[in-house]
């Protein structure tokens, strides 16, 4: 009777430790979403950009060697 006991408080805490992960990894999952998401926006207004302009950004390091 405790040996089943204790395999029973054995396997809630490994399901509570599996449903942990897979919030974890529900989460982790919709920041990439979102990141991939960001990211895709941010080079599409980089190429317009480019576009209306005819020259490419240039970065904080860069713009520190021109004239």
């Amino acid at each position: 009777m405790q040996r089943a006991a204790r395999r029973n408080a054995t396997a809630q805490r490994a399901a509570r430790r599996n449903a942990t992960a897979q919030r974890a990894a529900r989460r982790n999952a919709t920041a990439q979403r979102a990141a991939r998401r960001n990211a895709t926006a941010q080079r599409a207004a980089c190429s317009r950009s480019f576009a209306d302009h005819g020259q490419p950004p240039v970065s904080w390091v860069q713009r520190q060697h021109l004239p």
